[in-house]
């Protein structure tokens, strides 16, 4: 869960007003003003995925049942300025694990 970049900026391109799901609070954000974006505690929010700091690489797959938003994981960041490497570190996993799987012999391990 612990992404490469702990956060990540970008700049606003618009006047903008956020508003809490519940009305309460709200912050303005001018045009040209740089946001924060916490990528480490989004992927450490219980909220989005219970025990976070437990090895769970079932969470990943689609019938997982903790859904959890788009925006709430974000390894390579997203939309336009996402990791232009993405496809390459995904690329280069995979052939990790082929090797490791070609070159190892794996036991179930039992408590």
């Amino acid at each position: 869960m612990t992404p490469p970049a702990p956060l990540t900026e970008r700049r606003c391109v618009n006047d903008s007003v956020l508003t809490t799901e519940d009305g309460r609070c709200s912050v303005s954000i001018r045009k040209d003003d740089i946001i924060q974006i916490p990528i480490w505690s989004l992927h450490y929010n219980e909220e989005y995925f219970p025990e976070p700091e437990k090895f769970l690489p079932e969470r990943f797959s689609h019938d997982y049942e903790h859904k959890y938003p788009n925006y709430a994981y974000l390894p390579f960041g997203s939309g336009p300025r996402a990791c232009v490497a993405k496809s390459l570190a995904l690329m280069e996993a995979k052939i990790a694990l082929i090797w490791l799987i070609k070159h190892f012999k794996f036991d179930k391990y039992s408590n």
